[in-house]
């Protein structure tokens, strides 16, 4: 159950500065809560593909195009999968 509440855990250690880094690893936390679950009803599956963009855009943002690298490129297939063949 950890995992579940981690964010609002660690979220007070978490300094000032590195407050947006923090809130693009929570991005990406809450997508991939709701990609372990056994069934994904559609409109979560919506939230699941717009947290996926949210984070990917964060990150360019963050660490600018040639650095931006997160290695969850196979996350913008989620819904497209899920679509083709079943979630």
């Amino acid at each position: 159950m950890f995992d579940y509440r981690s964010d609002v855990i660690i979220l007070p250690m978490i300094p000032d500065h590195l407050i947006v880094h923090f809130a693009a690893w929570v991005l990406r936390v809450r997508y991939l809560r709701l990609l372990l679950r056994r069934h994904i009803p559609l409109d979560q599956a919506a939230l699941m593909q717009r947290l996926v963009n949210e984070t990917t855009r964060r990150c360019v943002e963050l660490y600018g195009l040639d650095m931006a690298t997160p290695k969850s490129h196979f996350a913008s297939h989620y819904l497209t999968c899920m679509f083709d063949f079943g979630t």
